[in-house]
């Protein structure tokens, strides 16, 4: 491909593939050391900061249809992930959220609603379709990459059984695709992160109702 590779580009690549090594294991580390919290502040500013132009020209261009797209696509998601948690008796709640974060309700909050809304899009949106497109402009293989990677950093760690892992993997690939779509439909990083905003909303709302009831 003759695409050029601007030293934005090469920011962007650098500060991914830190991202994903924190990810896998840095995060971790240094938590042992600086509050978890503290960690995630200082990415989410360093990540903003990196994906400027992104946010604000988003955040313009971010109309009431996107938000409506959004909304309709995140209802329709949780009732059909809902009713087939019922099938096969599984809980859609817990194991969605933040693996990080359970043992702390403003760790849990932040990560959920702020943390990874806005960094993994930024991340598994923007940066991802950067690269791929180096590479190639199939829009088919360009959603599913990022699904499937955007599936397997959610899937990596949590521990469950083969039908878990099937309908976790459904869960994920469907948002994952649908924000790597509805991000290249709209040219608007917004509306992704708006999707995954109130997917992880909808989610804390359901946990902290079912520890009620």
């Amino acid at each position: 491909m003759d695409q050029k590779i601007s030293n934005h580009d090469y920011l962007v690549f650098t500060f991914t593939a830190f991202y994903f090594i924190g990810y896998f294991g840095l995060f971790s580390k240094l938590s042992e050391y600086v509050p978890r919290l503290l960690i995630y502040i200082i990415l989410l500013l360093i990540c903003g900061a990196i994906f400027q132009k992104n946010l604000i020209s988003g955040i313009k261009g971010y109309k009431k249809e996107h938000f409506n797209d959004a909304l309709s696509i995140i209802v329709v998601m949780f009732i059909i992930f809902s009713l087939l948690s019922l099938l096969i008796k599984r809980s859609a709640s817990t194991q969605l959220l933040p693996n990080s974060s359970k043992k702390d309700t403003a760790l849990l909050i932040f990560t959920a609603l702020f943390f990874s809304p806005i960094t993994e899009e930024l991340v598994n949106r923007c940066a991802i379709r950067t690269a791929l497109e180096i590479i190639t402009k199939n829009d088919m293989a360009i959603n599913i990459f990022s699904a499937v990677l955007f599936t397997f950093l959610h899937l990596y760690k949590m521990e469950t059984d083969l039908i878990g892992a099937l309908f976790y993997s459904l869960i994920y690939f469907s948002l994952g695709y649908v924000c790597m779509y509805q991000y290249r439909k709209t040219e608007n990083i917004i509306t992704p992160i708006s999707i995954h905003f109130l997917w992880n909303a909808f989610i804390l709302i359901g946990t902290v109702l079912r520890s009620i009831v």
